[in-house]
């Protein structure tokens, strides 16, 4: 028999392991659709505390991830997180299914490919931007509601997730063929879709992201921001 207590605590203690667990992506890799979709290859390291002597698995079920950045609106036009001091606002770029996942106490490497249906202006401005054509840092907030883990057979559900990351960008662009099932989920006429993957590494926390200095180097004619920008939504 289940003692009644744990219908009480454990719903408590599950909510605490979650709010003490904290998420890196060392390869958070993305390649755009057109429109609509973006494909996401993420690297994750979760940290889970330990509760007690006895190192205990637990199962988190399926569940829907918001993703966020931060930004705000200058002169009419969304502006990275990085520029916007005491003005940055959390702003959410999508959102996907995140999978079933066992872990244990410690470091759980996860790797997994999900589709993220997309703000792409708001990912264009406030994500691409600064992280591949400015050199600036980002933020990246991953929050959930509704998340259910089940832990030695009994199912808490209810409970809350949020995770604060810190994004740099890494250098290079490779071409990757996106499946058609990926880009046009609703239309199996079309065909695969060729685009450019982009690689940033996030680290968990809230660091600073503030740009201090800027630079500015005008670009040649032929390789505006604004041409370079439209890359990594087509």
């Amino acid at each position: 028999m289940i003692p009644v207590g744990i219908f009480v605590i454990g719903p408590n203690v599950a909510q605490h392991v979650l709010d003490q667990s904290t998420v890196a992506l060392p390869n958070l890799t993305q390649a755009a659709c057109p429109e609509n979709y973006t494909w996401l290859f993420n690297h994750a390291v979760i940290n889970v505390p330990s509760i007690g002597p006895i190192a205990i698995s637990s199962e988190i079920e399926s569940f829907t991830q918001e993703v966020w950045t931060t930004s705000c609106e200058k002169g009419g036009l969304t502006t990275p997180g990085a520029l916007c001091g005491t003005d940055a606002v959390e702003s959410r770029m999508g959102t996907y299914a995140s999978p079933d996942m066992t872990v244990t106490p410690g470091d759980n490497m996860k790797n997994f490919t999900v589709v993220m249906d997309s703000n792409a202006s708001l990912i264009l401005n406030a994500w691409v931007v600064p992280l591949w054509l400015s050199g600036e840092k980002t933020r990246l907030i991953l929050t959930a509601k509704d998340v259910s883990v089940k832990v030695m057979g009994i199912t808490f559900k209810g409970l809350t997730m949020r995770n604060e990351l810190t994004c740099t960008g890494v250098a290079g662009a490779p071409s990757v063929t996106i499946p058609d099932t990926v880009c046009y989920p609703n239309d199996p006429s079309k065909e695969p879709y060729t685009s450019q993957e982009f690689m940033a590494s996030c680290v968990s926390g809230k660091l600073d992201i503030a740009t201090t200095t800027i630079t500015t180097t005008p670009l040649p004619a032929a390789t505006t921001t604004t041409q370079k920008a439209s890359s990594f939504l087509a």
